[in-house]
Formats: C-alpha cells, sequence, structure tokens
C-alpha cells in the first residue's frame, strides 16, 4: 500500500533541517528579505512583475541550495527550470478561469430557471459572506492541485529527476489532503504572524516574513523529497550515501571485491563475516547420516565382490566345457 504524506514529519524535518542548516536558513531569509525591498525601491508600478520574477529567482536558487546543486548558473538549466515554472502558473491561473467560467454559468442557469427568485437567491449569495469564504477556499484548494503538484516538475528540472507532469500527480494521488492542510497550516500561521508584526517596525516584519516563507520553502522541499524518494532526514541521508558510493562502483572494482568477498564469505550465528572453510570447519557431521553411508558403501563392495565371484565361476565352467 503506498504510504501517505505526514504533515507532523513534514514539519519535524522541516524544523530538523533549520536547526541543523542555520547558515542555509539564514542565506535563504536575506535572499528573500533582499528581494522584498526591490518594489519599495523600483516603484509599486512594477511590482507584481517584479515579485514574480524575484520569487522565481529566489526559489531557483533556493533548490539549488537545498538540493546542494553545483550547476545552478547553467543558462539551460535556468531557461527549462524557468518554463517549468512558469507553466504550473499557467495551469494555476487557468484553473481559476475555468472555475469562473463555470460559477458564472451556474448562476446564469439559476437566473434563468428560477427567474426573479433565482436572482435574488444569486444577488444574497453573492453579497454574503460565505460567497467570498468560499471563493478564497476555492482558489486555494486550486492553488493546492493546480500549482503545488504542477510546480514539484520545477524542482525535478534541478534536481534531475523526471519532470513528468502526469508523474507529479501520480506520485501525490492519494495525499492532496496532507498537502492542503500542511499549506493551510504555513498559511495561516504566516497571516498570523505578520498580523502581530504590523504594530513594530517595518523592516523587523520584512525580515520575519522573510523568515517565514525561507521556513515555507523548506516545508515546500521536504514533501517533494517524500514524493521523489529523497532522504528526509540525516539518518535517511546517511543511508543514501552509502547507497550511491554503492551505485558509483557497480562498473569498477569495488563491486567485484563486494562479489568476491561475499562468494568466499558466510554469516556465522552471531552476524559475523567468516571465511568459507572457516564455516566449514564449524559445521558438525551428522553421525546417523555418516553412518548410513558407510553402511551403504560396506554394502556396495560385498556386491562387487561377489558379482565378480560369480563372474570367474562362469568362466572356468565355459572353459572347461
Amino acid at each position: 500500500m503506498k504510504e501517505k504524506l505526514s504533515v507532523r514529519k513534514v514539519y519535524r524535518n522541516a524544523y530538523r533541517y533549520v536547526l541543523s542548516h542555520l547558515f542555509a536558513f539564514a542565506f535563504l531569509t536575506i535572499f528573500y528579505f533582499t528581494g522584498s525591498l526591490l518594489p519599495m525601491l523600483l516603484g509599486a508600478s512594477s511590482f507584481k512583475l517584479i515579485s514574480l520574477i524575484y520569487m522565481y529567482v529566489f526559489f531557483y536558487f533556493a533548490t539549488g541550495c537545498y538540493f546542494k546543486q553545483q550547476l545552478l548558473w547553467d543558462k539551460q538549466l535556468f531557461i527549462s527550470a524557468s518554463i517549468r515554472f512558469l507553466t504550473a502558473i499557467f495551469i494555476f491561473l487557468f484553473s481559476i478561469f475555468i472555475a469562473s467560467l463555470a460559477i458564472n454559468f451556474c448562476i446564469a442557469f439559476v437566473k434563468d430557471i428560477f427567474g426573479e427568485v433565482g436572482f435574488a437567491i444569486t444577488k444574497a449569495v453573492l453579497n454574503g459572506p460565505w460567497w467570498l469564504l468560499g471563493k478564497y477556499i476555492c482558489i486555494f484548494l486550486l492553488f493546492v492541485t493546480f500549482f503545488i503538484v504542477p510546480s514539484f516538475t520545477f524542482v525535478s528540472e534541478i534536481t534531475g529527476k523526471s519532470h513528468s507532469l502526469l508523474l507529479a500527480y501520480s506520485k501525490t494521488r492519494g495525499s492532496l489532503v496532507s498537502i492542503a492542510v500542511t499549506a493551510f497550516t504555513a498559511l495561516a500561521a504566516l497571516i498570523l504572524i505578520m498580523f502581530l508584526l504590523t504594530f513594530v517596525n517595518v523592516y523587523v516584519a520584512a525580515v520575519a516574513r522573510a523568515a517565514l516563507l525561507a521556513f515555507v520553502s523548506i516545508l515546500y522541499f521536504k514533501m517533494y523529497d517524500f514524493f521523489y524518494n529523497f532522504p528526509q532526514n540525516k539518518k535517511e541521508k546517511n543511508s543514501a550515501d552509502q547507497l550511491k558510493k554503492l551505485k558509483r562502483d557497480e562498473h569498477g572494482k569495488f563491486v567485484a571485491q563486494v562479489i568476491e568477498k561475499n562468494t568466499d564469505s558466510s554469516e556465522n550465528e552471531n552476524g559475523e563475516i567468516e571465511s568459507v572453510d572457516a564455516a566449514a570447519d564449524n559445521v558438525k557431521p551428522d553421525n546417523h547420516l555418516t553412518d548410513e553411508v558407510s553402511d551403504n558403501d560396506t554394502l556396495t563392495k560385498k556386491t562387487k565382490a561377489h558379482t565378480e565371484t560369480t563372474q570367474k565361476k562362469t568362466m572356468k565352467k565355459r572353459k572347461s566345457l
């Protein structure tokens, strides 16, 4: 059975990563804080475009920092990863467009069927607070389904994994609820903390927001680790490093030595490796089986001798005749 994503483990592994990689976390925080100042310096008119560009640059280098990729300055990799990122944004915006068409169609259908009563019902619903809440919930669910999951292909482009969109949905099948819960709790904590920081200095609030968004990005990478079988903690990473060493040497001398060692060795009861000769010395013979074998050998010899004697007597009789 396919294992599902655990929200608790995602937060726990992200927290442990921050504690063990304080320098990387500080780098991401400063990186994002610097970018948050650009719209203020360049003007509010270009805020959305600059924010989008810098968001991509931030996640591009954050991905390389987290997965320790060395080829981030490669032009082809930068362009191909940007195509994956823009594709995820396009899928998300297109899903909002389709959802808006469906909602408008339903509103028009109700008005046409029920006339003035339908018009009054739709007006009451659209002007009520529940409609606004439902709209935000719908956008959030679309964001989880049609941006977070497709954006995994962007990370795969950098890490060298398969960047198939269908594969991303296949890997996350059955875990969309856990992804939504992780994203919702992170977003809720971000909104709450930012509300509390409205009473402090604007630069302190900007640094805190940058740190929170850096932590959110680590949560995102931890979800990716789970779905794409990357080590999620230090213990798993050490095991993965040993496996990588073994794989690198599969076509060389190391594997030949391992095979030779395995063919010339065996494991005793205590789990220790010993040579085959030593293991053979430790094997205790079964006395009952030994006796049976010796008796069979004796019987075979007697039968053979009797047969030879009979043949000799027969030959003598023939000669005398």
